[in-house]
């Protein structure tokens, strides 16, 4: 099981969407935004916000990966790359440095 710190950056996948780079958040520091993506409900969750989008989520553990394990998988392929993945991506590898 993947052990996530707040500030880890991972690859996090909403129904719908494709697999997209985020920051994982701490529920308590982030109350507010995680009481409203449904965090703390008896499944655990992990709180994220997506780069460039700057959208949040609550998701299950399986559907987050490590970014910098996945980043050769899921940075390749897919059908169109908009250029705000592209500055998704480069946004997540700057913050692993």
């Amino acid at each position: 099981m993947l052990h996530l710190r707040p500030g880890d950056q991972v690859w996090a996948k909403v129904e719908g969407y494709r697999w997209w780079p985020a920051t994982v958040l701490d529920p308590k520091v982030h109350a507010a935004v995680a009481a409203r993506q449904g965090a703390g409900s008896r499944e655990k969750t992990v709180l994220v916000q997506f780069h460039q989008t700057k959208d949040f989520a609550s998701l299950p553990p399986s559907k987050v990966l490590d970014f910098a394990e996945h980043l050769s998988e899921k940075a390749a392929g897919g059908k169109k790359k908009s250029s705000g993945f592209a500055h998704a991506v480069a946004a997540a590898k700057a913050a692993l440095n």
